[in-house]
């Protein structure tokens, strides 16, 4: 078997020769043609947009290698210094400085020795009804003098019923039917005909208690007080 490896062996070998020695020899024209093509062989180049047809021939450039004059800069640090907060500054912050938020009352008007509350109403606009204010006052000015450390509380609550009666005056809030029968009360008080000033006093109560019976109190008072 061995024997029959070789021979087949021997046999193939000398077929190989017999071909190579068959192939004709190059001449020496065919030798320089062969060389003057690998002279003339340039390696292929490879364009950049056929592999990407987005993108611009300067993209293509500027992956190539850098340019000379792209250098490094080394790193420097910086001489700028940060600001300096003085201990002054720091030490007394804007909100430790008090700020008052509350606004100053007004100063109230004290009535004078001689006078009450109802001398600080103003009685600029009311016109005629001077003769009921003026009545009015010199009664609550008496009153008040008179008045007892007992019955003090409830005069003070009396003349502020009656400062409610001025204001209403002064803003001509009163229809002519009450003016009227204010200003015939107010005389009848100074006619010390106190009969006829309780008489127009109730009718006053009992048609116009409506948005006057605050004031209405106050004048009953007077009377009651008078008498």
């Amino acid at each position: 078997h061995q024997q029959q490896h070789q021979h087949q062996h021997q046999q193939m070998y000398q077929m190989n020769y017999q071909q190579q020695q068959q192939q004709p020899f190059p001449t020496q024209t065919q030798t320089q043609q062969h060389y003057q093509q690998n002279q003339n062989y340039q390696q292929p180049q490879t364009n950049f947009s056929q592999f990407h047809p987005d993108s611009t021939p300067s993209l293509a450039s500027k992956l190539s290698a850098p340019s000379p004059s792209a250098t490094l800069t080394p790193f420097q640090p910086s001489t700028t210094t940060a600001p300096v907060v003085s201990s002054s500054s720091a030490s007394s912050p804007a909100s430790s400085v008090p700020v008052s938020s509350t606004q100053p009352k007004p100063v109230q008007a004290v009535p004078g020795p001689n006078q009450t509350v109802l001398d600080l109403e103003d009685v600029s606009n009311v016109g005629d009804g001077i003769k009921i204010v003026t009545t009015l006052r010199a009664y609550a000015l008496a009153i008040h003098q008179a008045a007892t450390p007992e019955n003090k509380k409830k005069m003070d609550d009396t003349l502020k019923r009656l400062c409610e009666l001025l204001r209403k005056l002064n803003a001509g809030s009163f229809n002519p039917q009450v003016l009227s029968l204010l200003s015939q009360l107010t005389a009848a008080m100074d006619l010390n005909d106190f009969g006829a000033a309780r008489h127009y006093c109730t009718t006053l109560t009992a048609n116009h208690w409506e948005g006057n019976g605050t004031w209405l109190i106050g004048l009953k008072r007077i009377l009651d007080t008078t008498n």
